[in-house]
């Protein structure tokens, strides 16, 4: 019994850690240029490591063998690693491009020979309205790799 309720207690610690440095987090990074995004996407980020850190631990503090459920989270990794390689590489980018900034929104640029003017950045594209007032959605991998070129407004 006495192992249950110091089990409760460790998960509603590890609850409130993660939620505590989720918060702590975002304020420390509020004061910095970053995007809400990107900001959002760390704090996120650094809450659910601590969940998971907790998790192991408490499943250690029952003496639970974890050989075989990291062996199973390793496989399990690598094999959606592979399925969303895109997904996690355009994310990426569109991380890279947000704290980078090489062109904002209401710029003219060119890429992959397309020109437009720049709408819209998320973390999976960047969408361009071209002159004729189509919209082309790019992949943020496809600007790490492509020449951009960003037109002056001068």
């Amino acid at each position: 019994m006495k192992k249950i309720v110091i089990g409760i207690f460790l998960i509603l610690f590890f609850i409130f850690l993660a939620y505590f440095f989720k918060n702590y987090l975002k304020r420390l990074l509020a004061k910095t240029t970053l995007p809400p995004k990107v900001i959002n996407l760390i704090s996120n980020l650094l809450f659910y490591l601590i969940l998971f850190i907790g998790f192991v631990y408490i499943l250690s503090y029952f003496q639970v063998n974890l050989i075989g459920l990291i062996a199973g989270l390793g496989i399990t990794s690598f094999v959606i690693s592979f399925a969303v390689r895109d997904f996690l590489s355009n994310v990426v980018a569109g991380i890279i491009l947000m704290v980078m900034r090489p062109f904002k929104i209401g710029d003219q640029i060119i890429i992959q020979n397309f020109e437009g003017i720049v709408k819209s950045i998320t973390l999976r594209y960047i969408i361009i309205e071209r002159k004729d007032g189509d919209k082309v959605l790019i992949p943020t991998s496809n600007t790490l790799t492509s020449p951009i070129v960003v037109k002056s407004k001068d």
